[in-house]
């Protein structure tokens, strides 16, 4: 009885945050596309998509023009604690903006 009450609370607040997302004009799939749809989702709620978008576009030139960044990051014997506080200093360098940072640090672990 209680663990059916525990778990109808966790299903009405797990919806009632897939409720306050925004969705991308374009669906996007898999893991990749679940986080993007939240990156997108918490940059329209800022009303900040251009400053991430450029966020993204200037770790992307980063990433191209820095090879001991690249290599570290696709290297898969260094750690992923290591990568994200590394990926957290990038984002500082770089300037990033604070969602663009967080998914930088947190979400994209899961897809290298």
């Amino acid at each position: 009885m209680a663990s059916s009450k525990c778990t109808t609370i966790v299903r009405y607040m797990s919806s009632a945050s897939s409720q306050g997302m925004i969705k991308p004009p374009i669906k996007v799939f898999g893991i990749e596309g679940r986080y993007a749809t939240a990156l997108f989702s918490a940059g329209s709620k800022q009303k900040n998509l251009e400053t991430i978008e450029k966020d993204l576009t200037k770790f992307q030139t980063a990433l191209k023009s820095d090879e001991v960044l690249k290599e570290f990051v696709d290297n898969p014997i260094n750690k992923r604690l290591l990568k994200a506080n590394t990926l957290q200093l990038a984002a500082k360098k770089l300037a990033l903006s604070p969602p663009s940072a967080n998914f930088l640090g947190k979400y994209i672990l899961i897809l290298i």
